[in-house]
């Protein structure tokens, strides 16, 4: 009886060693997917936000544009 508890004493060893050493690499796997999804949401975030930067420049471009264009026009409609 003592031989065969010391036996699943050291069976018990093992298979903890084992599940220490199978979470220890899962739990390196999960932080090296959550730092990668991080660093592409955080690539997502600054791409939208420069989109929205592009559009809001050429939208104020074109209307600058336009509007000094009417004022230093000669008026094409004044000559007819």
């Amino acid at each position: 009886m003592l031989k065969r508890g010391n036996e699943l004493t050291e069976e018990l060893k093992e298979r903890s060693s084992k599940f220490s050493h199978a979470v220890a690499e899962r739990s390196g796997e999960v932080s090296h997917q959550v730092a990668k999804r991080s660093r592409q949401a955080q690539k997502n975030i600054a791409d939208q936000d420069r989109s929205f930067w592009i559009a809001l420049g050429f939208g104020f471009g074109l209307t600058a544009a336009s509007i000094v264009t009417f004022f230093l026009d000669p008026s094409p409609l004044a000559t007819c």
